[in-house]
């Protein structure tokens, strides 16, 4: 994990880096917002994409959640789950392509703002988190992207994640239709 510094105010901001020379000769990376911290993000997916994990409080960081659970070391050594959700887009401030990491109330709250017939694709995000110790994350809707269909193509977060987490398995069990509230009404009948 690398520590890179916050927009000069002496605080830092946790990124998590893997190589993925593999499949690209950029460096992917998973963004997650520290407390009291503040970025900006230009969304390239349309939906974000839902992954249930397993924390690991010791170490603070998500490991893969792996249907059967009987096979799963997460549930075997019983860690907790929770359901994160990943937006891939360029980090502003740094103009680093990335996936932005919300939790799942956050991720609410966002689909939340999102007007009729809107996706979030083109949409451009401030994001805060409070200096508390639990602090939650604030997302602002900020400008729209005019020609959304000229951004990157949308990527799947699973293989940097299974990077990350030293495995690669096609049972991850993925969560956004499931957990994510009904937002068909405001869509037109069109899913996001």
């Amino acid at each position: 994990m690398n520590r890179l510094p916050h927009n000069g105010n002496g605080r830092s901001r946790t990124v998590v880096r893997v190589d993925a020379e593999a499949k690209t000769s950029d460096t992917e990376f998973i963004l997650r917002i520290g407390k009291g911290e503040l970025a900006t993000f230009s969304c390239y997916s349309p939906k974000p994409h839902g992954i249930t994990v397993h924390w690991d409080v010791q170490q603070s960081r998500s490991e893969g959640h792996y249907e059967p659970e009987e096979e799963c070391e997460g549930c075997q050594k019983n860690k907790p789950q929770k359901n994160l959700f990943y937006l891939w887009g360029q980090w502003c401030e740094k103009q680093k392509f990335c996936f932005l990491e919300l939790p799942e109330g956050a991720c609410k709250h966002l689909i939340g703002l999102l007007g009729m017939g809107e996706t979030l694709r083109g949409a451009g995000l401030v994001i805060r988190r409070g200096d508390g110790k639990k602090a939650h994350l604030q997302i602002r809707l900020g400008n729209r992207f005019d020609h959304p269909e000229a951004l990157p193509k949308d990527k799947d977060p699973l293989p940097t994640l299974e990077s990350l987490w030293g495995k690669k398995r096609d049972t991850a069990k993925r969560r956004s239709e499931e957990v994510l509230p009904d937002v068909s009404h405001k869509l037109n009948g069109s899913v996001l």
